[in-house]
C-alpha cells in the first residue's frame, strides 16, 4: 500500500513537469492562446490594467459595462479560466471607467477613475464609504487625481497625479499617501514642480525613479527622467546633470541593478537610442542593449520583464522592420525575441496593449483595446487574451554545476554547496523572499505555486541563476 503511495505521488509530480515544459516549449515562431481562458466582454470594452492574484483569480479595470454576459461596472475579478468570480459584486456609479487600481496589502483595492476621484473597494468590491482617500484634517477636502500606484513595504502608498488640497501647498505629478489614504505630509517633492509624471518604480535602496514629460521650476535642470530620495528629495547625483532621454518616458521596469526604460526618445545623453533603454544605477546609459531603428511607433504603453525577456506592449506594428503586432519580446542585447509573436493573433493595426500580467504558473495575459483572429478559437473582438508561457532566455539562466532539489520543491530547496546573499524572484523580475547569510537551504513553503528563477552566490564568488517549481 505504501508502494503504492509512493508511485502515485512520482506520477503526478512527472505529470507535472511534462505539463509545464509543454507550455515552457510550445512558442517557437508564434504564441499558443490559452483554450482554457475564455472571457466576454461588452460592446467597445476595453482593459487598461490587469493584476494576475497569487490565489490563481485575475482583476481587470477599464472601460467595462459586462463580462460574460453579467453587468460589471469598471472593474471585475474573473476565476483561473474566465469565468466571472461572483464573490466580487463591485458596486461603482454607472458610466465609471477604472483607469487604474492597486491591489493593497490588506487586501483593500484603490480605484482611480476619471482622473479625478480616487474610491477604495473591499475585497469583496464594495466602495468602502467611510474610507477618505488624501484627506488632511483641518486643511479641507482634497481635490485628487490618480494614474497609478505602488504601495511600499511600510504600507504607504505612491501615487502617479496631483493633489489639491485648500489652504496646502499643491502637489504635482507625485505624492504619498498613508494606508489609510490620509496624505503623508513627510513626502517634500517640490511644490513648485509641474510635470506630466507618467511612470514610476521604488529601487532596492528606497529611492524613487521618475519619468515623464519635461520637467519644469525644479531646483536643478531635469529632463523626462530622474530621481527622488526616499522622502521625496530631488536625487541631484544621478546622471550628473546630463541631458537622460529626449522624449518622455511611459514605463519603468526594473532588472537587476538596471533600469529599463520605455517611451518616445531617439537618444539618450546624447547617444543613439531608440524607444528602449537599459540604464545603469548612476544613470549612464548600457551600450550592451541595443534597439536599431527600434519599434515604428513611439507609443509604448507597458514593459515587464519575463525571465531573460523583456515583454513590450503599444501601439505599433513592427520593430527593426520585423511585422510585430501591439505586442513583442526583446532579449537582453536588444534585439527581436523570435517566441514571443501574436502578429497571427492581435489583427488590427488599431489594436493597443495597455497592460501585461504574469501569472505564477508563467501564462502571460495582455490587456487592451484588441482585435484578434479566430486562431486557437479566440473569439474575434476582446480586450484580453492568454497565452500560454514561452521559453525563459537561456542566456540569463547560468549553466553552473551547483545543484539544488528536490524540484519542484514543496518545502525545503537544498543546495548541493554552502551559498550566500539568495534571492528568489518571480518571473517578472520581483524579489519575493532574499537572505544574506550563508546557508545550504531555503524555506520556500510560504511561495505561491509557480516558476521562480533563484539567484545566489557561492563561497568562490560564483552566481548562480536558476528556475525551480513551487508545487
Amino acid at each position: 500500500m505504501l508502494n503504492n503511495n509512493f508511485k502515485k505521488i512520482a506520477i503526478k509530480k512527472i505529470i507535472l513537469l511534462f505539463c509545464l515544459f509543454v507550455g515552457f516549449t510550445s512558442f517557437l515562431t508564434a504564441q499558443t492562446i490559452d483554450p482554457n481562458f475564455n472571457v466576454t466582454l461588452g460592446d467597445s470594452n476595453y482593459i487598461k490594467q490587469v493584476i494576475p492574484q497569487s490565489d490563481g483569480k485575475i482583476l481587470i479595470c477599464g472601460q467595462i459595462t459586462s463580462v460574460n454576459g453579467v453587468q460589471r461596472i469598471g472593474i471585475a475579478r474573473l476565476n483561473e479560466d474566465g469565468s466571472l468570480d461572483n464573490s466580487f459584486q463591485p458596486n461603482l456609479p454607472a458610466g465609471t471607467m477604472v483607469d487604474r487600481m492597486l491591489l493593497k496589502m490588506d487586501g483593500n483595492i484603490l480605484v482611480a477613475s476619471g482622473g479625478n476621484k480616487v474610491r477604495q473597494l473591499g475585497s469583496d468590491g464594495v466602495v468602502q464609504i467611510s474610507f477618505s482617500f488624501g484627506n488632511v484634517p483641518g486643511y479641507g477636502e482634497a481635490s485628487t487625481g490618480a494614474k497609478g500606484f505602488i504601495q511600499l513595504a511600510d504600507g504607504k502608498i505612491l501615487v502617479l497625479g496631483s493633489m489639491y488640497v485648500p489652504s496646502l501647498t499643491q502637489r504635482n505629478g507625485i505624492y504619498r499617501v498613508n494606508n489609510d489614504g490620509s496624505l503623508d505630509l513627510g513626502f517634500i517633492y517640490p511644490a513648485a514642480a509641474t510635470a506630466d509624471v507618467r511612470s514610476m518604480a521604488v529601487l532596492p535602496s528606497g529611492k524613487i525613479m521618475i519619468g515623464g514629460i519635461t520637467m519644469a521650476n525644479l531646483p536643478n535642470s531635469y529632463g523626462n527622467l530622474f530621481r527622488l530620495e526616499s522622502n521625496g528629495a530631488i536625487d541631484p547625483t544621478f546622471n550628473n546633470g546630463n541631458l537622460g532621454p529626449n522624449q518622455p518616458v511611459q514605463s519603468i521596469t526594473l532588472y537587476n541593478n538596471l533600469m529599463i526604460i520605455a517611451g518616445y526618445f531617439n537618444s539618450y545623453n546624447n547617444q543613439n537610442i531608440k524607444n528602449v533603454a537599459f540604464i545603469e544605477e548612476d544613470g549612464s546609459l548600457n551600450t550592451n542593449f541595443q534597439t536599431g531603428s527600434g519599434f515604428d511607433s513611439g507609443i509604448i504603453h507597458t514593459t515587464k520583464r519575463y525571465g531573460g525577456i523583456l515583454l513590450v506592449g503599444g501601439q505599433f506594428q513592427s520593430f527593426n522592420g520585423v511585422a510585430r503586432q501591439s505586442f513583442a519580446g526583446l532579449n537582453l542585447n536588444g534585439t527581436l525575441n523570435s517566441e514571443v509573436n501574436s502578429n497571427n493573433i492581435i489583427t488590427s493595426t488599431g489594436s493597443a496593449v495597455y497592460d501585461i500580467g504574469i501569472q505564477n504558473d508563467g501564462k502571460i495575459i495582455i490587456a487592451g483595446a484588441l482585435t484578434f483572429s479566430s486562431t486557437g478559437g479566440k473569439k474575434a473582438t476582446s480586450g484580453l487574451v492568454r497565452f500560454l508561457a514561452p521559453n525563459l532566455n537561456i542566456n540569463d539562466i547560468t549553466t553552473s554545476k551547483i545543484n539544488f532539489y528536490p524540484n519542484p520543491a514543496k518545502e525545503i530547496l537544498n543546495f548541493s554547496v554552502e551559498v550566500s546573499n539568495i534571492k528568489i524572484s518571480d518571473l517578472s523580475g520581483k524579489i519575493v523572499k532574499q537572505i544574506s547569510y550563508s546557508e545550504k537551504s531555503i524555506n520556500v513553503s510560504k511561495l505561491a505555486k509557480g516558476i521562480y528563477i533563484i539567484s545566489a552566490t557561492t563561497k568562490t564568488g560564483e552566481t548562480i541563476n536558476k528556475k525551480f517549481i513551487k508545487e
